[in-house]
């Protein structure tokens, strides 16, 4: 019971210091932010085109996508995360019909700083099926990725 208690605590405390930050901006503002993002802001090797619709048309329309504004998985649950201007990001999670899950992170501004006025760019973005994952270095590269794991 003590290693639950011990483990919720620095959850709780990271919870709150996001949850301060989406004080100043809502869960929707962080997510359209990202979601109107040009995408060639974030590779530079795409077109211009709206991130999600850009997204939609990689997953495919029968793809089940959330949205969520997250810390970017950068909060240790430590003290020393108040003395820190962690990033903001909003995240879109697609399952795929065959059980794949495709996460792409996008950095949108700092907790203490705000929404910046351009992304500031792709932070985390994986491909996973069951146990492993397969990183996505640059965004053009996810339409190939989904193509040759599904042969």
């Amino acid at each position: 019971m003590k290693e639950i208690a011990s483990i919720s605590i620095p959850i709780l405390f990271a919870a709150s210091i996001f949850a301060q930050a989406q004080a100043k901006h809502s869960a929707e503002s962080i997510v359209a932010r990202a979601k109107s993002s040009d995408v060639s802001r974030l590779d530079s090797r795409l077109p211009r085109q709206r991130f999600d619709d850009w997204f939609r048309s990689v997953v495919g329309p029968m793809a089940e996508v959330r949205w969520e504004a997250n810390d970017c998985g950068e909060q240790t649950g430590g003290k020393a995360d108040k003395r820190r201007d962690l990033p903001v990001c909003a995240q879109a999670e697609a399952l795929l019909s065959d059980g794949r899950k495709v996460v792409v992170t996008i950095a949108v501004g700092t907790m203490k700083k705000g929404l910046t006025r351009v992304p500031g760019g792709m932070y985390y973005s994986v491909v996973e099926q069951g146990d492993k994952l397969d990183t996505i270095k640059r965004l053009d590269d996810l339409p190939e990725m989904l193509r040759s794991k599904a042969r």
